[in-house]
Parts: structure tokens; sequence; C-alpha cells
């Protein structure tokens, strides 16, 4: 994959680091993205992370609106795609052009998309049947919980 796809920006595994506080705030939306955070050291070279911080950071640091996007290549359906964004109930047309446009995300092929909230589903959707893609949807519910409540868990 590329460097980057302006204006997102591709981060390397030695500088993400700087996704931690930024997913912390958000695990409690969706925790599989601070997963994904925790497992890099995994990551193969067919993972790639970036970055997009549509207004301008104190200290370089992410604020609250940066978009994270993992890609993966699969054998199997194409790329696999998880993104986080900010709280946010409505994806802005600013954000659905810059996917749209900024070649991140091969649109016109086949996809895998997970962990996604309902708002950027609604945009994905759009943005794959625009391109020609047939959809299947498969929702569910994420739950989290702390490690001291989930070592509590009976499972026999």
């Amino acid at each position: 994959m590329s460097e980057d796809f302006f204006p997102f920006i591709r981060l390397h595994l030695h500088k993400m680091e700087i996704l931690r506080p930024l997913l912390e705030k958000r695990k409690q939306r969706n925790p599989s993205h601070y997963n994904m955070y925790l497992m890099r050291d995994t990551y193969s070279e067919d993972t790639c992370v970036y970055i997009w911080n549509p207004v301008e950071a104190v200290n370089g640091d992410l604020s609250d609106e940066t978009w994270v996007v993992w890609l993966y290549k699969r054998m199997d359906h194409g790329t696999e795609i998880n993104i986080s964004g900010p709280d946010i109930s409505v994806v802005s047309e600013q954000v659905i052009e810059v996917f749209r446009s900024c070649g991140l995300i091969p649109w016109s092929e086949g996809h895998l998309v997970n962990a996604v909230g309902r708002p950027i589903t609604k945009m994905l959707v759009d943005l794959s049947l625009q391109n020609g893609n047939s959809i299947i949807l498969h929702p569910c519910y994420q739950y989290s919980s702390s490690p001291e409540d989930t070592a509590k868990i009976n499972t026999t």
C-alpha cells in the first residue's frame, strides 16, 4: 500500500503509541479498536494504519476529531477495513468526500468492514453501492468490561 493517501497519513508501527490516548477515550464506544492497538506488535506487513486529523491539534497530538483506518489485505474478501472516528451521529459531507476521493479504500473492489458504528456504516454502504458493489450486512453489538470483571465470569 502507498505511504499516504492525502489527507490520510500512514502511521508506522514504531509511531503507533500516539494512538493510545485517543483509543483509550473511545474504547467504551468501540473496544475493538483499542484491542487492535494493543495487538500492534503482531501486525504483518499487510496491515497498514492511516490517520487523518481534520482539526489542528496542540503539539501534534491527535484530536477527538481524528479518524484512524486499519487496512489489511485478505485473500478471501479483499481489503479488510476498520475505522475509528469521532463520536458523531451523522458523517459530514466533507468526511464523505475525503473517503470517496482520497484513494485509501478501493471502493470498486471487494472489501470487508469490521467494528464500525452506524454513522460510519451508512457512509461505507453508500460509497460501496455508488461504486457498484453489493452489500451484505451482519450487525452485531459489542460489549466491554474491565479485566477484573471479566476475570469473575464463570465459564464452566
